[in-house]
Protein backbone atom coordinates (compact mmCIF):
# COMPACT_ATOMS: atom_id res chain seq x y z
CA UNK A 1 0.00 0.00 0.00
CA UNK A 2 1.12 3.17 -0.90
CA UNK A 3 1.94 6.35 1.77
CA UNK A 4 -0.83 8.80 1.91
CA UNK A 5 1.87 10.91 3.48
CA UNK A 6 2.68 14.36 1.53
CA UNK A 7 5.41 16.72 2.60
CA UNK A 8 4.54 20.56 1.71
CA UNK A 9 8.00 22.23 1.99
CA UNK A 10 7.27 26.04 3.01
CA UNK A 11 9.88 28.50 1.69
CA UNK A 12 8.72 32.12 1.42
CA UNK A 13 4.95 31.48 1.41
CA UNK A 14 3.67 30.81 5.25
CA UNK A 15 0.22 31.83 4.61
CA UNK A 16 -2.35 29.04 4.53
CA UNK A 17 -5.24 30.79 2.97
CA UNK A 18 -3.72 31.38 -0.37
CA UNK A 19 -1.29 29.05 -0.37
CA UNK A 20 -1.66 26.74 -3.43
CA UNK A 21 1.10 23.95 -1.90
CA UNK A 22 -2.47 23.69 0.88
CA UNK A 23 -5.23 22.83 -1.73
CA UNK A 24 -5.54 19.55 -2.84
CA UNK A 25 -7.84 17.65 -5.29
CA UNK A 26 -7.06 14.10 -3.15
CA UNK A 27 -5.99 15.17 0.10
CA UNK A 28 -3.50 12.84 1.76
CA UNK A 29 -4.31 11.00 4.84
CA UNK A 30 -1.63 12.73 6.38
CA UNK A 31 0.49 16.28 5.89
CA UNK A 32 3.84 17.40 6.88
CA UNK A 33 4.19 20.97 6.81
CA UNK A 34 8.59 21.54 6.49
CA UNK A 35 10.27 24.39 7.22
CA UNK A 36 14.17 24.25 6.52
CA UNK A 37 15.85 27.39 7.66
CA UNK A 38 19.22 27.01 4.78
CA UNK A 39 22.36 26.99 7.24
CA UNK A 40 24.05 29.30 5.35
CA UNK A 41 21.66 32.19 5.94
CA UNK A 42 23.29 32.30 9.81
CA UNK A 43 26.80 32.35 8.61
CA UNK A 44 28.66 35.16 6.91
CA UNK A 45 28.18 35.75 3.24
CA UNK A 46 31.40 36.90 2.93
CA UNK A 47 34.44 36.50 5.29
CA UNK A 48 35.13 39.52 7.48
CA UNK A 49 31.52 40.73 6.83
CA UNK A 50 30.36 41.66 10.29
CA UNK A 51 27.12 40.13 10.46
CA UNK A 52 25.09 36.95 8.99
CA UNK A 53 22.98 36.95 5.84
CA UNK A 54 20.11 36.65 8.29
CA UNK A 55 20.42 39.42 11.38
CA UNK A 56 18.90 38.82 14.59
CA UNK A 57 15.17 40.95 14.39
CA UNK A 58 14.72 39.73 10.82
CA UNK A 59 15.03 35.82 12.54
CA UNK A 60 13.14 36.76 15.40
CA UNK A 61 10.48 37.97 12.87
CA UNK A 62 10.64 34.66 11.09
CA UNK A 63 10.88 32.57 13.83
CA UNK A 64 7.25 34.42 15.42
CA UNK A 65 5.39 34.09 11.73
CA UNK A 66 6.51 29.93 12.18
CA UNK A 67 5.28 29.72 15.28
CA UNK A 68 1.92 31.59 13.84
CA UNK A 69 1.85 29.62 10.92
CA UNK A 70 2.42 25.88 13.48
CA UNK A 71 -0.44 27.65 15.50
CA UNK A 72 -2.70 27.46 12.59
CA UNK A 73 -1.98 24.21 11.48
CA UNK A 74 -2.34 22.68 14.70
CA UNK A 75 -5.97 24.01 14.30
CA UNK A 76 -6.16 22.40 11.02
CA UNK A 77 -4.98 19.07 12.22
CA UNK A 78 -1.69 19.38 10.95
CA UNK A 79 1.66 20.77 12.20
CA UNK A 80 4.93 22.29 10.76
CA UNK A 81 8.30 20.93 11.36
CA UNK A 82 11.35 23.49 11.38
CA UNK A 83 14.56 22.27 10.60
CA UNK A 84 18.10 23.75 9.99
CA UNK A 85 20.55 22.50 7.68
CA UNK A 86 20.83 21.68 3.95
CA UNK A 87 16.84 22.33 2.45
CA UNK A 88 17.17 19.65 -0.30
CA UNK A 89 19.38 17.12 2.49
CA UNK A 90 16.81 17.60 5.30
CA UNK A 91 13.92 17.76 2.66
CA UNK A 92 14.89 13.95 0.58
CA UNK A 93 15.53 12.78 4.53
CA UNK A 94 12.47 13.88 5.89
CA UNK A 95 10.28 12.27 2.71
CA UNK A 96 12.47 9.04 2.76
CA UNK A 97 11.88 8.47 6.88
CA UNK A 98 8.24 8.77 6.30
CA UNK A 99 7.82 6.91 2.70
CA UNK A 100 6.02 10.18 1.24
CA UNK A 101 3.77 9.81 -1.49
CA UNK A 102 4.94 13.19 -2.92
CA UNK A 103 7.27 16.74 -1.92
CA UNK A 104 5.06 19.70 -2.66
CA UNK A 105 7.07 22.99 -3.32
CA UNK A 106 6.61 25.94 -5.45
CA UNK A 107 8.74 27.24 -8.16
CA UNK A 108 11.33 29.71 -6.78
CA UNK A 109 13.26 32.23 -8.49
CA UNK A 110 16.25 32.53 -6.15
CA UNK A 111 19.41 31.14 -7.74
CA UNK A 112 20.43 29.13 -4.24
CA UNK A 113 16.41 28.12 -3.76
CA UNK A 114 15.95 27.01 -7.01
CA UNK A 115 19.23 24.81 -6.97
CA UNK A 116 17.96 23.57 -4.08
CA UNK A 117 14.83 22.13 -5.71
CA UNK A 118 16.76 21.05 -8.62
CA UNK A 119 18.36 18.58 -6.19
CA UNK A 120 15.13 16.21 -5.55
Amino acid sequence: MSSTTDIVWLQDNLRIADNPLLHFDSPPQQLLCLYVLDQRWLERAVAGDAFPRLGPARLRFLWQSLMELRGELLQRGSDLLVRVGDPASIVLDTAAMLGARQVRVAAHSGHEESQQIAEL
